[in-house]
């Protein structure tokens, strides 16, 4: 039939040509597309571990997630910190210049609630309101004696190096704490005294003792 046709066999094989060279074409596309893709994938993975670990390295920067979480806890400690201050300088206004608690009752309420407290905060809370020349300065290092909070033994002698007198020397001598000793011996080498095996001086203060 198609040989009595010659031009409608021309015409299908033309059509039946440029559909085989529509399905390469349309294969050759799909082999593109799917490596285009494929590359594409790999690309967003390195770029996505990249990001993770980047992340890891500065957890500060994810919005939303290390970022803000970090920044919550910045908070929580500046609130801390203002708080033991507060109750830091209301404890010392029951203490006499004797060491002496003026209001027992009130006083064991703040001793209680700073006993809980971190002591890292309370070592820093003491320095900062020493450093700031309270007025009731004396009174705070005994608080702070007194409170015998583990690991608030190296501020309280940085304290006495930097504010402490001879008396205030002598307190942290006999306060019962080793540390706090050998930081009374330290303050005594540097003001160039002695300080004698069997003498007492002053002992207005005892460590972790109300």
């Amino acid at each position: 039939m198609f040989a009595r046709h010659p031009a409608i066999f021309t015409l299908l094989t033309l059509l039946l040509g440029l559909a085989l060279l529509a399905g390469c074409a349309s294969n050759t596309a799909s082999r593109q597309s799917a490596v285009s893709q494929a590359e594409l994938l790999r690309a967003s993975q390195a770029d996505l571990e990249a990001y993770q670990k980047f992340l890891e390295q500065h957890p500060g920067t994810q919005p939303g997630g290390y970022g803000q979480q970090g920044q919550d806890q910045l908070d929580a400690k500046a609130y801390d910190l203002k708080q033991t201050k507060e109750l830091l300088l209301a404890g010392a206004s029951y203490l006499n210049s004797r060491g002496n608690w003026t209001d027992e009752v009130k006083g064991k309420q703040i001793y209680d609630a700073l006993q809980i407290m971190s002591a890292e905060t309370v070592a820093r809370a003491l320095i900062e309101l020493v450093a700031e020349n309270s007025p009731n300065r004396l009174q705070i290092l005994f608080l702070g004696v007194k409170l015998g909070l583990r690991g608030s033994q190296e501020g309280l002698i940085k304290l006495l190096m930097a504010f402490g007198d001879k008396q205030m020397a002598e307190d942290c001598l006999n306060s019962g704490s080793p540390e706090l000793r050998q930081g009374g011996i330290r303050w005594a080498k540097a003001h160039g005294l002695t300080v004698r095996q069997h003498s007492r001086g002053s002992h207005r203060v005892k460590w972790g003792q109300f």
